[in-house]
This record gives C-alpha cells, structure tokens and sequence, in this order.
C-alpha cells in the first residue's frame, strides 16, 4: 500500500472524506468496546445448500458451505468499502485488502491446539479464490501450533509476564500513531477486515462476539448451524433451512443506514451464491 500522505498508515489509508458526526464519534467514545452494536442474520440457506450439492460432486473441490459464508463476506466488503474501514488514534482508516480473520482446532478435543491467522483476499476474489485460500491456509492450521500468529502468541505466552505487558504496552502505543511493526499484525486476526467464527461446525449457539480494544477489527461475525424452520413461502408454511450469522460492528465505522445496505447485499449474494463465481469489478451494475 503506498502511502500519499503523512497520515495515511501502512495498513490503511486516511479517510478525509469524512462527515462531521463520524469524525466526532472517536472523542465521545473512544473505545470500540464502546462503540460495538450486534444483530443477527437469520439466512434462508434453501438455494445455498443446492449450490453446494451441486459443487460437491464436482472433482478437487474446495467449496464449502464456510468458505461459500467468507466468499460472500469478502464480496460485500468489496460492494460496501466503508465495512473495511477502521478507527485507530481518534482517525479513520481504509484498508485495500480485504483480510479475513479465522480460527481453527487441530482437532476436535478440549485440549486440542487453537490456532489463529488470517487469510488476504484482492477485492476482485472470486468463490473459487476465497475457497482455495482458505483451505490452503485451515490445512496448514490444523498441522501444527507453529503456523500464523501462533509463532508470535508462543513467543510472547511463554516470556516473563513483565516483558510482555511492556511490549504490548510499546505496541500500543505506537499503534495509536500508525507506527507499530508489521510483524505484531501480518497475520493477527485482530487487526483484519472481518473476524469469522464458525461455530456451526461444532454444533454451537453462535454468541453476540464482543470486538477487542487491541487491533483494528471493526467487524466479527459468528456463524451458527444449519437449522429446519418454519417459513412462509406463496402463502404457505415450509420448512427450510436457516442459517444465522450474528454480526458485531464498530458503529464509528459508518451509518446503520450504510450497514443495513451491507446486510442486504450480504444476503442476496447467499442467496445466489452462483454470482460469487465471476469476479468483482468495481462497475458491476445493480449490486
């Protein structure tokens, strides 16, 4: 990313553009723990699981019902820009990459290795891309602790409890003013674009996530399982699937008007997940 002007950051570029009521936000609550709103997406899955029957009798696939979920995540990014926007040092920021934020278990026992990282996507990524990049990045998590932000959170778990505390202590400080070290962040999720959490896959509840002081993530969401409802559908009651994405945002970011639009590009593009496959651009009509 290169810089233009002695503001900018080099994980997000100074956003001057900014209407008085958002440039005051950060001064009145200056944390984002202050700032967090959540809601929940309850998502008619009914033409998502077709896809994705389909997709699964095709050869060396690596589509799935998570990565079709961040497919569609990195597209309404790329649709709505101001959900890549995040407020450090009292001033907001736009990333140009969009950077999704995951976690997962090397296997499925208590004590088992939680390993966190995050995957970098271009805002033109397709399905195809979203998916090959998160199965290439979840196989080399589930491998072993030495992957992603595992090397940095070893380092630091296991230093004297001073020396951490004063190097966090450096770190934020000098992420206020846009100075930190890359490597505290390269792969930390906490300083990423959306924070996905699948908890779908292990059966769970997915919670109202809370967003963290420490980093720049201004948007997590929780994904919930698959579940059989009750729907109307011409008139009638149906049982269809549903799944629900709970959504925790940092308000400072943009508008509820501007978030609601966000939701709604998020759903249509589930519900025709087939679009996922072409390419973004930036003059698509009518998304």
């Amino acid at each position: 990313m290169k810089k233009k002007n002695r503001r900018d950051r080099d994980d997000g570029l100074f956003v001057e553009e900014l209407n008085d009521f958002n440039r005051f936000i950060p001064y009145v609550t200056p944390s984002r723990i202050e700032r967090q709103v959540y809601g929940t997406v309850s998502i008619d899955a009914t033409n998502l699981m077709a896809y994705l029957a389909e997709r699964r009798s095709v050869e060396g696939n690596n589509v799935t019902l998570y990565t079709t979920i961040v497919a569609a995540l990195v597209r309404t990014i790329a649709i709505k820009p101001r959900m890549n926007r995040f407020i450090k040092g009292h001033r907001t920021y736009q990333r140009e990459r969009i950077e999704v934020g995951h976690v997962a278990m090397a296997s499925l026992d208590e004590d088992s290795i939680r390993v966190i990282h995050k995957t970098p996507f271009e805002p033109e990524a397709d399905i195809f891309d979203v998916s090959e990049g998160m199965a290439r990045d979840i196989r080399e998590m589930k491998a072993g602790s030495t992957f992603g932000s595992n090397r940095f959170i070893s380092k630091f778990g296991r230093s004297p409890r001073l020396y951490s505390r004063l190097a966090f202590s450096i770190n934020n400080f000098l992420n206020y003013h846009g100075r930190a070290p890359k490597s505290f962040r390269e792969t930390d999720p906490f300083h990423s674009s959306v924070f996905v959490s699948n908890l779908g896959s292990i059966g769970c509840v997915p919670p109202l996530h809370h967003l963290s002081e420490y980093g720049t993530n201004s948007f997590f969401v929780s994904i919930g399982p698959v579940e059989d409802r009750p729907a109307a559908v011409d008139g009638r009651v149906a049982v269809r699937p549903f799944i629900d994405l709970v959504i925790t945002l940092d308000d400072g970011i943009a508008d509820g008007f501007y978030f609601s639009n966000a939701i709604k590009v998020l759903k249509g593009l589930l519900d025709d997940p087939r679009s996922l496959e072409r390419r973004y651009s930036s003059g698509d009509v009518g998304l």
